[in-house]
């Protein structure tokens, strides 16, 4: 935990709103930035909560309690993510699956937050953390990785016999009217992304490494 996380507290209180509306909250009244897909939580459902003089960290461990909502915190940035699922064993690699992992980085070699890595054909899945890295059980060396993050061209890769993969992935995005952090947040809308951060140079996101 940095000293800003340490020291930033809240006091509010919130009755039957959506998740997303405490999530804007704590963004307006801080220098934090959440990084999150619309999946990850079920906003149609409402929740209420009051906290007093809590950091960020207890807030969200109040907030996702008993659901399968997990998060990371590196700095002032929030990936919200749905738990991991259990490590496949040496029982279950043995009968095909294998355990991957990998590292997804812009056309710069800046890391990426947040992209999607899913099994083609499945519904197997996971999302790098806050330092571009992710682990996967996939069910075999046939299968083919499907490697997105908004604003970039979807890249497919079949796994073989590796263990461990670098993804570069480069942007596909259409420039419009407006800033290119408007850009984002607008194509967040109209896909699968929830809310992306508002601070954005060149369309990729800026201080994911220390």
């Amino acid at each position: 935990m940095s000293e800003y996380n340490q020291t930033k507290k809240f006091t509010f209180e919130f009755k039957n709103v959506p998740i997303k509306d405490l999530i804007k909250h704590i963004e307006k009244e801080s220098e934090y930035v959440f990084f999150y897909y619309a999946d990850v939580f079920d906003d149609s459902k409402k929740t209420s909560i009051r906290v007093i003089d809590l950091p960020v960290d207890e807030i969200l461990n109040k907030l996702f309690d008993g659901t399968s909502v997990s998060y990371e915190i590196k700095d002032r940035q929030i990936l919200l993510k749905k738990k991991e699922t259990a490590p496949a064993s040496k029982a279950q690699q043995t009968k095909g699956k294998r355990l991957i992992q990998g590292l997804v980085k812009d056309e710069t070699g800046e890391t990426i937050i947040g992209a999607a890595i899913k099994v083609k054909g499945t519904t197997i899945g996971t999302t790098t953390d806050m330092d571009g890295l992710y682990n996967l059980s996939v069910p075999s060396e046939n299968s083919v990785l499907i490697v997105s993050y908004i604003g970039y061209v979807t890249q497919e890769v079949k796994v073989g016999g590796r263990q461990e993969y670098n993804h570069y992935i480069k942007g596909g995005y259409k420039e419009f009217g407006g800033s290119c952090g408007d850009s984002i947040r607008n194509r967040s809308e109209e896909s699968q992304y929830g809310r992306l951060g508002a601070n954005h140079s060149s369309c990729r996101l800026e201080g994911t490494r220390n």
